[in-house]
């Protein structure tokens, strides 16, 4: 077991970079944790001398707050953007498990969809 501090965090980002890289345009991978806060800052955070999201360009990739995503489509009433960054295979959506748990209660099956189509998920506590 590795202890709080211990790069867990940060090994998952590496990890869903390297799905990304073997699975090409099928990787649909996302990352649950356990709060909104927590979304905001794993995809604002850094890993070391670099942001994350640094990272996930140098790769290819790009992080997504979906927690963010998710409360900005409530409140505008519009789940297009949730969609298509959902959708994009170089997309690392980062999302709190409250936030994940409601969508699926979601009335727009295009969402519905989308959220189904993650293959790679990781959870961090």
């Amino acid at each position: 077991m590795v202890e709080a501090g211990g790069g867990k965090t940060d090994a998952a980002l590496y990890f869903q970079e390297v799905v990304g890289l073997l699975f090409g345009d099928k990787a649909s991978r996302i990352i649950i944790v356990d709060t909104a806060e927590a979304a905001s800052k794993y995809a604002n955070g850094k890993a070391g001398k670099f942001s994350r999201r640094e990272i996930a360009e140098m790769l290819g990739s790009r992080i997504v707050d979906g927690s963010a995503l998710a409360d900005r489509a409530k409140k505008d009433g519009s789940d297009e953007t949730l969609i298509r960054d959902f959708e994009d295979s170089n997309s690392i959506i980062v999302i709190d498990y409250t936030q994940f748990g409601h969508l699926h209660n979601s009335g727009n099956t295009d969402v519905l969809r989308a959220i189904k189509t993650f293959n790679m998920m990781v959870v961090d506590e």
